[in-house]
């Protein structure tokens, strides 16, 4: 039985916490990527000096959470040095990527090789996203924060083609945003794809976004002096599983979705579609508008909410106002893979936890529909109530990439008006199911749950987290950090997008957005179980 997802918070006032990543097998031995997260109080951020000494905590914690490093006596010939690093700090903060004193101090403590480092230099990407993962023990689960994350390696595999400007400088990108690429080992097996927008920095340095590329050579193995920076547009970061996994037997690094949604009805037979549009589902073998069950569910499970609310949950407006999804089974396997959904939230009896319970149990679940099944899971943008021919009507977010483009949208309408198959974004095609989930409710610490259980640990090997802002309330923090060793990772406001495939763009490929709170992209290892 695998067991829980443990993390060792380290904060930078506590200097008995833990120094190093564990040993594995009785030796020292380290993945081939390193990384570290670290969440920041920003509390006081707006006090005259309190800004320096956020930097300085930051260093700190980071300084003690890199892993150590066999000394190395000699360069070896096949020896890829550590010599590129990513940093990504929350949106705040986004000033700190341009202070060229704190990025050389933080890559001086990061763990990068600058003894060995090549004539390039030192390669650096840094970004602003709108938040960075951290970890909530308390539900055991990923949730967002401010701060920083940091993940080393070498530039060869870490960070493709950074200094190629040609493709860039044709391409028309609306929003620049980061690729994070799980590479694949063997032909046979599927590549993901995690796509993540940029943050909005105006109201943070007065520019719209910060996507920096900047290369530092090395002095004497120790002094650091920024030689180029520039601009980007986008950029990929690719890890592989032999990357990410530390050496020993049974290891092996696998992703996962995982969407906490509660399901609040029984998936139906899509009787009337067209495009993004939803218009008629069937219940008890009869047509009926496709709202005509959310306009009962949704007002009573309101009701119990907010009659639940005082004390128990944080978030009043998302107690009134929850938005829902649509789980979309495609009409090739509908068949087999519907009567495999979850049951909807029971309402007698009705208790916030109960929502948790069924987010808990439903989070593999819609994993395995959306992956094995082809599931394309929607957010629902307008729609119900009307009359005539709009009555009903459910409006589904056509979105399923960052760099979409609009004339593809009106293609996939035509087709779908002309009763054409289309591609695989024309989803609601009679034939096809549709079951509708919500959000869990927000639950205040003393309701919230502590058995979600995760199956992977991250005290070992680099674990990558890529979200949606939200979960758990933020606690306040002991201190000004905690560091969460081994973990890597950024979290979007505005939804992620996830592709999944052989080949890229090249069906059958898989893709979806994701912009629930929370939902997450995780790829870790597993530890096998110990011998009985």
């Amino acid at each position: 039985m695998l067991g829980r997802l443990y993390l060792r918070p380290m904060t930078a006032r506590t200097s008995s916490a833990a120094r190093c990543l564990p040993r594995c097998h009785g030796r020292q031995s380290r993945a081939k990527l390193h990384c570290v997260t670290v969440n920041l109080n920003l509390d006081q951020l707006h006090i005259p000096g309190h800004d320096l000494t956020l930097k300085r905590a930051a260093i700190d914690s980071i300084a003690k959470a890199k892993p150590l490093r066999p000394a190395a006596r000699r360069r070896p010939e096949s020896y890829n040095p550590d010599d590129a690093a990513v940093i990504l700090v929350s949106r705040r903060l986004a000033s700190w990527l341009e202070d060229n004193d704190f990025i050389a101090q933080l890559i001086k403590v990061a763990g990068l090789d600058l003894k060995f480092s090549t004539a390039e230099g030192i390669s650096i990407l840094s970004a602003a996203v709108d938040e960075v993962p951290r970890y909530d023990s308390r539900i055991n689960y990923f949730a967002s924060a401010e701060g920083l994350s940091v993940v080393c390696g070498s530039s060869r595999v870490l960070l493709p083609n950074l200094w190629d400007s040609d493709t860039e400088q044709t391409e028309a990108v609306a929003q620049p945003y980061l690729e994070f690429e799980l590479a694949r080992e063997r032909q046979s097996e599927w590549q993901s794809r995690v796509t993540v927008p940029v943050a909005n920095t105006v109201f943070s340095n007065g520019k719209p976004h910060v996507l920096l590329a900047s290369r530092w050579e090395v002095d004497g193995g120790e002094h650091l002096r920024l030689s180029r920076r520039v601009e980007k547009k986008r950029q990929t970061i690719l890890t592989t599983r032999v990357d990410m996994q530390y050496h020993g037997s049974g290891t092996r690094v696998h992703d996962s979705l995982r969407c906490p949604f509660v399901p609040v009805t029984k998936p139906r037979k899509i009787v009337a579609g067209l495009g993004n549009i939803l218009r008629q589902i069937e219940i008890d073998s009869e047509p009926v508008p496709a709202s005509k069950e959310l306009e009962a569910v949704i007002p009573a499970l309101v009701d119990l909410r907010s009659r639940s609310w005082e004390g128990n949950v944080t978030d009043s407006t998302a107690a009134d106002r929850p938005s829902v999804w649509a789980l979309v089974f495609p009409r090739l396997g509908a068949g087999r893979f519907a009567p495999r959904s979850a049951e909807p939230l029971r309402l007698e009896g009705y208790t916030p936890s109960r929502e948790w319970h069924y987010a808990q149990r439903n989070s593999t679940l819609i994993h395995s529909l959306m992956l094995g099944g082809g599931c394309q899971l929607r957010k629902i943008l307008s729609g119900g109530g009307g009359w005539g021919p709009k009555q009903g009507l459910l409006s589904l977010d056509p979105q399923t990439s960052l760099t979409a483009h609009e004339d593809q949208d009106l293609e996939n309408f035509i087709a779908s008006f002309e009763g054409e198959d289309g591609g695989p974004d024309i989803f609601l095609r009679p034939g096809s199911y549709v079951q509708f989930f919500v959000e869990p409710i927000s639950l205040s610490y003393s309701g919230r749950l502590a058995d979600f259980h995760l199956p992977w640990y991250t005290t070992l090997a680099p674990t990558l987290a890529i979200g949606t802002s939200g979960a758990a309330p933020e606690h306040p923090l002991d201190g000004l950090a905690h560091a969460w060793p081994a973990l890597f990772g950024a979290v979007s406001s505005k939804g992620i997008y996830f592709t999944h495939g052989k080949r890229f763009g090249v069906p059958p490929t898989f893709a979806t957005k994701l912009d629930a709170a929370p939902s997450y992209y995780i790829a870790s290892k597993t530890i096998p179980p110990a011998p009985e």
